[in-house]
């Protein structure tokens, strides 16, 4: 079925409301196509920055380096650069009941369900967020510098002025990440899709980096860290849910929760770790953004010792997951599939 078949069938089948969403979110992403100019083009430009060309020269970099890596065909994907009118492409709103973490799905014919909506329009974004708060939800809104249309889209995806903001060690990741959602993105699961694409992303980018012993180094040391503080936000993440369970007023059991609880375990484990960012403290947190932290990065630690269990190369282990997914059937969740085929 062709995109433009796709997409005609979604207006016919969706109610106004998601309708007059996706006609504002084609026309955005049009938006993106028509500004877009082929890379050679930018490279050759005096009127653009080198700090913006050598950004562009990294990003080609690392998409070759990914292609050639996992022996998979190159696309057309980051060919073009679209300079924006501001810093973030898109808004993000993650919506969740106030008496469970837990992100209300939005499902979309052909391409499932998603936890959230991500709109091209801030005062779109504040809209939706505002009229579910009034519906009696918890919100998060945040800014969103990259996203992948995962090949449903007519064209590629672009190389976006917003990548800029990123150090080269982000950047590079964030290339590699968006690069996994092209040829691996399970239906239904985006809370694996987002953990699997930074597991491999991070491991790929040590490799990238292992010319560097002393970048290399940091960057397993950064990840560890890292490692920890997910675990601790996952633990602490069920243990709000199921104190959930016990109370009527979950506005105040959440602020409780926050104060004596969370803040204090997070500030803890941050001195533990020598950590000069602690960026949980540096958050607002409240059902929706517990929730938002479960979709992108509750399961990495889970795939990351699959990973280690399967005792695969991160090649292999890239290229099993695919042909997994070709064999997975049922409702069941993708990840305790291959937990069970592997332990």
């Amino acid at each position: 079925m062709s995109k433009f078949i796709q997409l005609f069938c979604f207006c016919l089948i969706f109610s106004c409301a998601k309708t007059s969403y996706l006609i504002e979110q084609g026309i955005g992403q049009v938006g993106l196509e028509w500004k877009a100019q082929n890379n050679d083009r930018v490279l050759m430009d005096p009127q653009v920055s080198e700090e913006h060309k050598e950004k562009i020269r990294l990003i080609e970099k690392a998409k070759e380096y990914f292609y050639k890596y996992f022996d998979v065909e190159p696309t057309g994907i980051y060919d073009e650069t679209t300079f924006l009118d501001s810093d973030a492409v898109t808004y993000l709103v993650i919506v969740s009941p106030k008496d469970k973490v837990e992100a209300v799905k939005v499902s979309f014919p052909i391409v499932g369900s998603f936890p959230y909506l991500g709109f091209f329009k801030k005062t779109s974004a504040e809209t939706y967020r505002n009229k579910k708060e009034k519906q009696g939800f918890s919100t998060y809104m945040r800014k969103v510098y990259a996203y992948s249309t995962l090949n449903q889209w007519i064209f590629d995806d672009n190389i976006l002025s917003s990548f800029f903001q990123l150090k080269d060690r982000q950047l590079v990741e964030l290339i590699f990440h968006e690069l996994v959602h092209t040829h691996i993105f399970i239906s239904n699961d985006v809370s694996f899709n987002e953990s699997f694409a930074e597991v491999i992303s991070k491991n790929l980018a040590r490799k990238y980096y292992e010319d560097d012993e002393k970048k290399t180094a940091q960057l397993k040391l950064n990840q560890k860290k890292s490692r920890e503080i997910l675990e601790l936000i996952v633990l602490k993440t069920s243990e709000l849910n199921e104190m959930y369970r016990g109370v009527k007023d979950h506005e105040a059991a959440l602020s409780e929760f926050l104060e004596n609880d969370f803040r204090p375990a997070m500030k803890s484990k941050c001195r533990e770790l020598d950590l000069t960012h602690c960026w949980p403290l540096k958050e607002s947190w409240n059902n929706a953004r517990f929730a938002a932290f479960s979709t992108y990065s509750a399961k990495q630690n889970r795939i990351e010792s699959l990973f280690v269990k399967s005792n695969k190369s991160l090649k292999e282990f890239f290229h099993w997951i695919q042909k997994k997914y070709g064999s997975f059937e049922g409702d069941g969740k993708f990840l305790t599939f291959l937990e069970r085929e592997i332990y």
